[in-house]
């Protein structure tokens, strides 16, 4: 049985259009499948935890829509005996699938899934902070990442240029006014339980599973989903010019933000962090809230994907 997990909504609606074209084509397939639609925050999770309680061995999951979407889905997910995982990308930044090179294009991603013989294990990333924990596919973020994350949840602009066809230009828009604003904080971080990297004046950290985020910003270039570790992205420049100089050009530029002083980029299977000031916190775009005591881990081997 195929479990189709459907975000109707994303990219400000237009999803549902593009479905009713993706489900002929697994009517034409003629596989035994179920459709559920998520209908509100969180019931991704909800669902995939559903069908974890009654799904047989040969059963998937395949998920249709955002970064966010999958990310429901991967903490609704049983630790053991999960069913394997398709993702049909359909959402404004699209790191996951940027990240593991898979198809961009609905209707190949679905053909290669409907086609697939091959499952990939990869690890997933975790964080805690406070009474939450949640998991991560792509990458989780305290800052300056999770404070454009935040706002993008809730402004206007982004559903206006998803409209436009030009969502990504969103990640800059939000991105551009927090550069003018974000707080720099002091703090340490602790990484693999020994060595200690303190700061005065942190933009942001983010742990990579992937190495893209925000997009397709190559944050984390030796990112690998399947070493066991995560890598770490620390930024910590003290001049604002400095920091929009080495962020904006980062894109084209695989490895640029690392050229400057206060950039740190380091594998490691756990790190906390420590600020004296509270920080909003995000999982794969997904904001948890704000924080000054964040550990992220490694789940080794923890998800089955079909490729």
């Amino acid at each position: 049985m195929f479990y189709f997990i459907v975000n109707a909504v994303a990219r400000s609606g237009k999803a549902e259009k593009t479905w009713e074209m993706l489900q002929n084509t697994i009517d034409a397939a003629d596989i035994p499948y179920a459709v559920l639609k998520t209908q509100h925050a969180g019931h991704s999770t909800e669902l995939a935890k559903e069908i974890c309680e009654k799904a047989g061995e040969n059963d998937k999951i395949i998920v249709f829509g955002g970064d966010g979407t999958l990310n429901g889905v991967i903490n609704g997910l049983s630790e053991k005996n999960a069913p394997a995982l398709g993702f049909i990308p359909f959402g404004s930044g699209n790191d996951f699938a940027r990240g593991l090179g898979l198809p961009t294009d609905p209707n190949e991603a679905l053909n290669a899934i409907l086609h697939s013989t091959n499952v990939r294990t990869l690890d997933l990333g975790e964080v805690t902070c406070g009474d939450n924990t949640r998991r991560f596919c792509i990458s989780g973020g305290a800052g300056y990442d999770a404070g454009v994350c935040e706002e993008l949840d809730r402004s206007r602009i982004k559903k206006i240029l998803n409209k436009l066809r030009a969502g990504k230009l969103a990640y800059f828009v939000i991105g551009f006014k927090h550069w003018l604003s974000h707080p720099k904080v002091a703090g340490e971080i602790i990484v693999d339980g020994k060595d200690s990297i303190r700061f005065d004046r942190l933009s942001f950290v983010s742990a990579h599973n992937l190495k893209y985020e925000g997009g397709g910003y190559p944050f984390a270039p030796d990112a690998d989903p399947e070493d066991g570790r995560l890598s770490l992205c620390i930024v910590a420049i003290r001049s604002r010019l400095k920091f929009f100089c080495a962020l904006l050009p980062s894109k084209a530029k695989e490895g640029w933000h690392a050229k400057f002083k206060g950039t740190k980029l380091i594998n490691c299977k756990n790190a906390v962090v420590k600020t004296e000031k509270k920080l909003a916190v995000h999982t794969d775009g997904e904001v948890l809230g704000k924080y000054d005591d964040i550990t992220f881990r490694i789940l080794p081997a923890r998800l089955r994907l079909l490729v």
